[in-house]
């Protein structure tokens, strides 16, 4: 269930922006990748809670899930304030 989320909620927007020119569909998409990523951080909270500190840093997995969230929490201003405009030109000299 939880995938089925991940993947409706955040993959497919995420993927689906990247190609879409239209403003409004790459903020909609986005604010979806942004619940679910909340969702996950969440989720992940509670395992860590669960686990311990310890333990859950050991797992390979969880680390790329940490990632992964800190990662799109930086990506989600930075596209949503460029839009249309590719991010690589944000780092051109």
């Amino acid at each position: 269930m939880f995938f089925l989320v991940y993947l409706v909620g955040y993959l497919v927007p995420f993927f689906l922006q990247i190609f879409s020119s239209s403003y409004v569909f790459v903020i909609i998409a986005n604010v979806s990748c942004l619940l679910s990523v909340i969702t996950l951080f969440v989720y992940e909270f509670v395992q860590m809670n669960e686990t311990g500190l310890t333990d859950y840093i050991e797992d390979f997995w969880n680390k790329m899930d940490v990632c992964n969230i800190v990662f799109y929490l930086m990506y989600f201003p930075l596209r949503v304030y460029l839009g249309e405009e590719p991010l690589i030109d944000m780092f051109a000299f």
